[in-house]
Parts: C-alpha cells; structure tokens; sequence
C-alpha cells in the first residue's frame, strides 16, 4: 500500500477569515518565522500479510462541549487527507448506533473519553457507557474484560496529569503524544505564529511538535516491568481557529493490521502491532520494526522468551530520509541513516526505534521485548 504524504490543509473556513485576518493583521507588526517542510515520497512495504492503516486517534465531535464537528464532516476530511480509521472519544458520552461505522474509505471507530479520579481514560472497541466511569481501576478492568482498550490519555496535561499510584497493572496502553500537550505547553509560540498559521495552518502547527520526552521516559520505565502500548493522540477538536483539515495531518497511529476492519484494528492495538508517525514530514508507510528467529517472524509488540540455541536478527525499513536510533531498554543502541538493516541480537532487551527527520521527530516504534 503506497500512499503520499498526508498534505498539510491551506485553506481557511469562510466564518473564521475575517476573524484570523484581524488577529494576523494586529501580530503581523512583531514578525514571525515562516517554517516550510518539505513531502517526499516513500516505497510501500514489502510485506504481503499485513496493510499498513492510518489512523487518527482521540478525535471530538459535536457530542463533546468543547467541539462542533459532525461525523460526516470529519469522516470526509480524513478520507480527504488519506487516513484509513478515526477514533472518535467524546467526552463521558455516547453516540447511538454501531461503534463502527463505514464513511467512504474512512471506518469510524466510537468510544470515549472518561474523566476518572485519576486523570482522562480514553476507551475503544468498548459498546457500553460505564456507570463506574471515575473509578480508573474498575473501568480499565471491565473495559478490557468485555474486549475494548482502555489508554491512559495525556498522562502529562498541565491541569490534568495522570495521577499515579505506582505503576499501575491496569495501565495497558498510554498516549505517547499529544496534540493538545504540545501547543498547549508553548502558548506564546503558537500566539506568534498566528500569521504564517493563516495561509499553511498545518505546516505552522508542525512547527510546534516536538519528542515527547517526558512521556517516553515514562514509557521507558514501566516498560521494564511489563508491556505498555504507546499511541499517538491527535486530541483534535473541530474550532473556529483550528480543526480537523489543521489537526489530523500532524500526528496519526499506523496500525499492522490482518485486515481493513474494526477487529483486525482492535487486534493490531492491543498487541502493539502498530506506530506513531508526524505524516506530515512524509510517508511513513514503508516503515517495519520486526525481528525474525528461523522460520517465525515477531512484529513490533511481540513480547518473547529468549532462545539460547537460536539465531535472532532484527529487520528494520525506514523511509528514505530519516536518521533510525534503535533503543535497547531505553538507552541508545545504535543509530544509522541506511534504510534497511538487519542487527543480530544476542541479549534480552527492550528493543524499539525512533527515527527523525531534519531534528523533528517523524517515527515512533513500539517494542519487541525479549525475557
């Protein structure tokens, strides 16, 4: 499946432009430095059982407070924008209907947002409306019990960080970026940007993106007791001054899936068969994390007994132009700008990757874990 870049939207909604024009006209007098990034096209993998989905995750409708989107209009800007599935989380709500439902190209995925006692859970592949909805313990487990995904939501947001109470078995899955976090932490940049916004808005928010370094250590630490899927959360709103055609191209989960269904997606994140990617800096589709052992082959969310009496060697395709580190337990193992490699692995380890483009992140793998 081969795919270009998502392009950044440079079009402005009629009932914003007056508005922006003044507020670009007023900013204009202090000067802003225009940030322009270049889309290159990459090769689609070359493997034959699993499609590589893009997706957006953490999206808000009309049936949040803080949104005015519909799901028609979201689903025809993510197909506009090549995205295969949207995760829609209104917040402690529910739409009525199937919680998949199929616009053109774009599979629409329903779940929530829930504000528990310890911070926002955002749950998936989940049919019901918890009654139990601020206890954070009981509505992981009963989320997961009845085969949805319960992800700990902006585990760092300024005015509502996740609290931790040790790390926490129920805690499965984690956003590990943020939209919300990354222009909500720098609120004088992005008021400076204001006019290079009104005619590249997607290209001046990527601006702002930045590693989540934070959230990566985070996940570094808890994943030396157990498994934790990270995901990339657009956290998009539908706004006056930002929406979806703005927000959705920035940040997007790719999934490995079986297949283009609500289950063979489920499935993928469960596992951790999936990645983030900024698609903005380019395609990211030929991207693959995978390690092989004779005959079998273990993608990125694999967690594995070592084989004293076995040959192991990690497989990894990066898009052209991106400079790969691959991380074992957290610490920087080795980094290359070649877009195929093949490592042997003598060791158990944490192994994942992170590639950059021009300094900005582009790629975030999750791990395959050997015990």
């Amino acid at each position: 499946m081969q795919r270009s870049a998502l392009a950044p939207a440079t079009l402005v909604a009629p009932h914003s432009l007056g508005l922006r024009l003044l507020i670009a006209a007023a900013l204009l007098l202090a000067g802003c430095r225009s940030l322009t990034w270049q889309h290159r096209p990459a090769a689609g993998p070359d493997d034959t059982e699993l499609i590589d989905l893009r997706g957006s995750l953490h999206v808000h409708t009309g049936l949040s407070h803080d949104s005015d989107g519909t799901l028609e209009e979201l689903a025809a800007i993510a197909e506009g924008i090549g995205l295969d599935f949207v995760l829609v989380t209104d917040h402690n709500d529910r739409h009525e209907g199937p919680p998949a439902r199929q616009f053109g190209d774009v599979l629409v995925l329903l779940g929530t947002e829930y504000g528990t006692d310890r911070g926002h859970l955002v749950t998936a592949f989940d049919p019901y409306l918890r009654i139990h909805r601020h206890d954070s313990s009981a509505l992981a487990r009963s989320v997961r019990a009845d085969g949805g995904l319960a992800i700990v939501a902006h585990p760092y947001w300024r005015s509502d960080a996740w609290r931790w109470a040790g790390h926490e078995d129920e805690v499965t899955h984690i956003e590990l970026a943020n939209l919300a976090v990354d222009f909500a932490e720098n609120p004088w940049s992005m008021v400076f940007s204001i006019p290079q916004f009104l005619f590249t808005p997607a290209r001046t928010l990527a601006g702002h993106l930045e590693r989540p370094d934070a959230e990566i250590r985070l996940w570094d630490e808890l994943l030396k007791e157990r498994k934790v899927v990270a995901v990339g959360a657009a956290d998009a709103h539908q706004r006056w001054y930002a929406g979806y055609d703005e927000l959705l191209p920035l940040l997007t989960t790719h999934v490995l899936a079986k297949e283009k269904s609500a289950i063979a997606i489920r499935d993928a994140l469960r596992v951790g068969r999936c990645y983030i990617a900024w698609d903005v800096f380019g395609t990211t589709d030929a991207f693959r994390f995978r390690m092989r052992r004779g005959e079998e082959t273990f993608e990125m969310g694999s967690e594995i007994m070592q084989d004293e009496g076995a040959s192991s060697i990690l497989e990894i395709s990066v898009p052209a132009g991106g400079t790969l580190t691959v991380l074992r337990d957290g610490a920087p193992w080795f980094t290359s700008e070649a877009h195929r490699l093949q490592m042997p692995i003598d060791r158990r380890g944490v192994y994942r990757a992170e590639v950059l483009r021009d300094g900005s992140p582009w790629i975030i793998s999750n791990p395959i874990i050997i015990r």
